[in-house]
């Protein structure tokens, strides 16, 4: 099907966030979040083919959905450490994505950049607005434990940590949310 762009675009997406793999867990099955990996197990090679085929595909001068989902991974990729992310560039890619596409699990992703971008509240208010929409879905109310977190509201964010590891059906998640609502 190549070289369509949007074909193109969702083969950078796999390749950007396969090259990650490597990292997301611990010999024991621990997840570990994107803050806490060892990007140096990242596999370069596909990183740097996911990039070639993404700026190829953006070249057509069409971004679709596929595309800027690839380049919101590229930017983490081409972050050294979890402090040198592009939180801003991420949140600009979020809302030309949910012009593409309106949902509110967009919504919720780009509150979380948001919020690392320096707008914590403006993030939280987002998310309170998807309150109705997203209340079954545990990533919702992870992000919403984070932010509470980021803003200081340690007490909301023992709530929401509960409400997502009631919801989750993934063991290793559901160690993770138990040691963030520990920390607290």
């Amino acid at each position: 099907l190549l070289p369509r762009p949007d074909v193109a675009g969702l083969l950078a997406l796999m390749l950007l966030h396969q090259a990650r793999s490597p990292a997301r867990s611990n010999p024991v099955r621990s997840f570990i979040p994107l803050e806490d990996q060892d990007r140096s197990v990242w596999d370069q090679a596909a990183i740097s083919e996911g990039r070639t085929i993404l700026l190829a595909a953006l070249s057509e001068g069409q971004p679709d959905k596929y595309q800027i989902q690839a380049a919101i991974s590229a930017v983490h990729t081409e972050a050294t450490t979890w402090a040198d992310t592009d939180w801003t560039q991420i949140k600009l890619l979020y809302q030309k994505l949910y012009e593409l596409e309106p949902s509110p699990i967009v919504l919720l992703n780009s509150a979380v950049a948001m919020a690392h971008a320096g707008c914590a509240a403006e993030a939280n208010a987002q998310l309170d607005a998807l309150i109705c929409e997203l209340d079954n879905y545990q990533p919702f109310h992870a992000a919403r434990a984070h932010i509470a977190t980021l803003l200081g509201d340690d007490q909301r964010a023992r709530q929401e940590y509960d409400r997502a590891i009631e919801l989750t059906q993934n063991n290793p998640e559901r160690d993770f949310l138990i040691r963030q609502r520990d920390r607290l």
